[in-house]
């Protein structure tokens, strides 16, 4: 800030009173200046983050959505498998040939989410997050603590039980021509409980980050 100095030194107290006044409203002038810049650059830097965060988190409650109806439809193929196997034993079909389609039939995998956190990261590293509300703060480090807790849990469910070697095992004995059903059952059994769990934790998601959009987007209640 540059202030300009009186052409002469003053002749008067009042003289006086008014160069120092003019210079200390310069200089609350300049402040006041810098500071409304300063937060007009803070506002922009929260309203940025916001808008990022929030469309992040709507991706990701899409994914969420996406990865549990898949799943949803792989537990109703794997009921529908159980039962056929529970008709051919009633029938006392016990051909390979039919064997060998059950297990043909049979979707083996489980979906899980892609769920990313960039604009949550960038908008810490920036500080942005300083200048957004503290309770769209909390609600968002809710949503993405709910992503991290959900992963972690659905890999350890999904690698437990050993069901992936189950049916393998039973799928290998069925090309050498062997039916066994109770084999090939138990391993549905767990393959079906592994999968329950999973989409049990891909619904608590779902459901963290309904709160954590829906509240910090005020549509809360909207699902």
């Amino acid at each position: 800030m540059h202030v300009e100095p009186p052409a002469h030194a003053p002749q008067s107290l009042k003289d006086f009173a008014k160069h120092y006044l003019m210079i200390v409203l310069g200089i609350l002038t300049a402040i006041g200046i810098e500071q409304a810049v300063e937060s007009a650059h803070h506002r922009a830097q929260a309203a940025h983050a916001t808008r990022d965060v929030e469309e992040e988190l709507q991706s990701n409650l899409r994914e969420a959505r996406s990865v549990l109806a898949a799943n949803t439809r792989r537990l109703a193929a794997l009921e529908s498998v159980r039962e056929s196997l529970d008709q051919d034993l009633q029938k006392k079909d016990l051909s390979i040939e039919t064997f060998r389609s059950r297990i043909a039939a049979i979707d083996v995998g489980a979906a899980l989410p892609a769920l990313r956190r960039d604009a949550w990261d960038a908008a810490i590293a920036s500080q942005a997050l300083a200048y957004v509300e503290a309770g769209k703060v909390r609600r968002y480090s809710e949503g993405y603590t709910a992503q991290r807790d959900t992963m972690t849990a659905v890999m350890a469910t999904f690698t437990m039980g050993n069901w992936a070697a189950q049916l393998l095992g039973v799928g290998v004995d069925a090309k050498l021509g062997k039916v066994d059903h109770a084999a090939l059952l138990k391993a549905l059994g767990t393959y079906e409980l592994t999968l329950k769990s999973v989409a049990g934790n891909e619904r608590e998601l779902e459901k963290a980050l309904e709160g954590a959009v829906g509240e910090a987007s005020g549509e809360a209640g909207r699902h």
